[in-house]
């Protein structure tokens, strides 16, 4: 079933869906996000719908799949799998637990045909309607200031076009399983008025409440936005590096969005594991005492190595090996 099911809909899902799909994954639509949203000012971030698949309607799920499918056979043996259950959660499937899913082996084909809808949704009515004009307006102030100061702007803080134009906007959607993110090229008010139509689209089509409080809009250059276990961020302007262009003048360089790892979180799961001690030092622990050295070896390294891989786009990539190593290499000899 989920062969077929994948043959008839894995060519129907668009770009922005990344859960569970060939070549495609979180760290691929992490980097995605870090290549699109250069110019992206907020983020609404965590868009966590509520119990996804205990109020998920099985008569809407199947309907999507009868538009492509026209065997009442296979419909009703879909109709028999979900209704012992195995199709009924697949939350269990988070960030930091990649490719653990409770629940049947068709749950993850039939999340995203669930949330297909609202991904078209998304891409042919919502985007378009809301991205306007080709590129930003020119500030009058920075360039007023620009040849002031002698072909130099001393305060950094001033940005070389504006900040909000009415005339000029831009979204960008990424979605992994029912989370999924926004980055908005726009005011706050665009952010609120977006998050309100998703909100009444899931509501009204897909029978789906979405969490309004988990669903935050975040300043990217003020706060951090939370994705697939990432903190996302974007560089303050007054900290932008300065470059000198082809013209000899001195210009602002607007780097890519940061990609970090939760550190501190990490070390906590790590305490919280008995690798180390409320006050995050490497402990003794018991539990391998009778393992072969062998095993303790290969567990260690296995430890360490998901958590870095899975973390290997993070701009502090080497605090986070430094951290993660000295705990994990101490325990080690501890267990020794």
């Amino acid at each position: 079933m989920r062969y077929l099911l994948e043959i008839i809909f894995e060519p129907l899902f668009k770009d922005s869906s990344y859960g569970w799909r060939p070549k495609r994954g979180c760290l691929t639509a992490l980097n995605d996000i870090r290549m699109k949203c250069k110019g992206c000012s907020w983020f609404i971030e965590r868009g966590d719908v509520d119990q996804q698949f205990l109020t998920m309607s099985h008569n809407i799920l199947i309907e999507t799949i009868k538009t492509k499918v026209d065997d009442q056979a296979f419909i009703d043996l879909l109709y028999k799998y979900m209704k012992v259950g195995y199709g009924e959660s697949i939350k269990q499937a988070t960030p930091m637990k990649v490719g653990v899913i409770q629940g049947g082996i068709l749950s993850p084909i039939l999340a995203n045909i669930y949330m297909h809808p609202f991904d078209e949704w998304v891409e042919h009515h919502l985007m378009p309607n809301f991205n306007k004009g080709i590129k930003r307006k020119r500030n009058p102030e920075y360039f007023k200031n620009y040849y002031q100061d002698g072909l130099k702007v001393k305060d950094k803080s001033i940005r070389s076009i504006l900040s909000i134009d009415p005339s000029f906007r831009r979204m960008y959607y990424f979605r992994y399983a029912d989370d999924f993110i926004i980055g908005v090229d726009g005011s706050r008010k665009d952010c609120v008025e977006l998050k309100n139509k998703i909100n009444e689209f899931l509501g009204t089509n897909l029978n789906m409440v979405l969490n309004l409080d988990k669903t935050k809009i975040t300043n990217a250059q003020k706060d951090s936005a939370r994705f697939l276990g990432y903190r996302i961020h974007k560089t303050k302007i007054s900290k932008m590096p300065l470059k000198v262009d082809k013209r000899g003048r001195l210009c602002r360089v607007v780097p890519r969005p940061i990609l970090d790892a939760p550190t501190q979180e990490l070390v906590k799961r790590l305490i919280e594991r008995k690798y180390a001690t409320k006050k995050k030092n490497p402990t003794r622990n018991g539990r391998y005492i009778n393992h072969q050295l062998t095993d303790i070896i290969n567990h260690f390294r296995s430890v360490e190595r998901g958590i870095l891989n899975y973390y290997s786009l993070a701009n502090n990539y080497g605090k986070l090996v430094g951290r993660v190593h000295f705990i994990l290499f101490m325990y080690f000899n501890y267990c020794c």
